[in-house]
């Protein structure tokens, strides 16, 4: 499954008109967030409809903490490092 969630953050190659390779790459980012969700809830990892620990932690993280928390679980599902290098690349943006 992971597989998948990497080629989909990855991208599938673009063509020109003559079926030639461009050498880009479309992502397809629902796919791939989809994906993580599938994993997380088979794995686990989701909380429905209740806290676990103190209520509003989330909340009450900085950004960077978020990001720590959200790169440590992406790596615990088991997301490469090329995988990882994107998502810090799209926080970043943000």
């Amino acid at each position: 499954m992971m597989h998948v969630v990497d080629l989909s953050i990855r991208g599938l190659p673009k063509y020109d008109s003559n079926g030639v390779p461009t050498g880009l790459y479309k992502p397809d980012l629902k796919a791939a967030i989809s994906g993580i969700k599938l994993a997380a809830h088979i794995g686990g990892l989701l909380a429905q409809k209740f806290e676990v620990g103190r209520p509003d932690v989330i909340g009450q993280m900085t950004d960077t903490e978020l990001e720590v928390a959200l790169l440590g679980e992406c790596r615990a599902l088991g997301l490469s490092e090329r995988s990882l290098a994107e998502i810090r690349k799209a926080i970043e943006r943000d």
